[in-house]
Formats: structure tokens, sequence, C-alpha cells
């Protein structure tokens, strides 16, 4: 009879269905290739959703570069992240992984940010397939411009 608990070897098997469980450094699979892999855009079913939950994550994703600036300092041209997603036929993002990193190579900003997409729902597919989708995050340094540069 079953205690109604989990036993430990039965956690290995439950860790995908938390969200930071999701977040998966390089790409395992192999299955990010051009041809596979698509821009957000491209998906007009989830499309403003993932836009309205970037938005939503900026605070965040702020404290996130903080952390990366406090520890290494800001990189110096800036720095873009590629992310890949891999977004089950129900809506819900069950791998997050990095496809391409410039400018940066701070795993643990890499693995801030990218548990962020990991508690993302999305509308199910309607054909019941799953979606793979690239997302690039830019760190730039912000440059205080005049209101009016005709003055000076």
């Amino acid at each position: 009879m079953g205690t109604g608990r989990a036993s430990h070897r039965d956690a290995r098997f439950t860790l995908a269905d938390e969200p930071a469980a999701c977040y998966v450094a390089k790409d395992p699979s192999g299955e990010f290739t051009p041809g596979k892999v698509k821009s957000f855009d491209d998906y007009p079913d989830i499309s403003p959703q993932i836009r309205h939950l970037l938005n939503q994550t900026n605070r965040a994703k702020a404290k996130c570069y903080q952390r990366h600036v406090e520890r290494e300092g800001w990189p110096g041209d800036g720095a873009a992240l590629t992310y890949g997603l891999r977004i089950g036929a129900n809506g819900k993002v069950t791998q997050v992984s990095v496809l391409s990193a410039s400018g940066i190579n701070d795993a643990m900003l890499m693995a801030c940010v990218g548990r962020m997409y990991c508690s993302w729902e999305l509308t199910a597919d309607a054909g019941g397939g799953e979606r793979l989708v690239w997302l690039r995050e830019y760190m730039s340094k912000v440059v205080d411009m005049p209101r009016n540069p005709t003055r000076n």
C-alpha cells in the first residue's frame, strides 16, 4: 500500500513538472536546428502571449542582469542570448536551452533568465504538436541622451 508520497527514486521523474527543472543549458536533443526552430512571431496563436510575458518579466530579468554586473562588470559592447523553448502540445514550456551567446559567457545569468520561461503556460497547439521557438534577450547599456539634442 502506498503512503501517498513519492519515493526518492520517483522524484527524478517528477522534476520535469517543476518550472526550474525545464532549464537545460545546452540542448541535449539536437532538435533546435534552423529548419525546426522558429521565431515566436511565426506562431500567431502564441506570439501576443509571449510578448506579454516578456514584458511581465522585465523587472525580474533586470535583477538577473544587475547581479551579473555586480559579479562580472558590464559587458563592453553589450550581450545577446538566444534561447530555445520547447512548448508542449498542451502549451506548457517543457525545455529551455541556450542556443547561442554573444558577448557573454556567464552561466549563472543564462540560467537566471532561462528559468523564467519555464513557468510559462501558453495556448495549446490546435494540431496537438509541440513547438520549438527561439527568442533573443539583449543586454545593452542605456546611454543618457540630452532632452533636446540641438541644444548644448
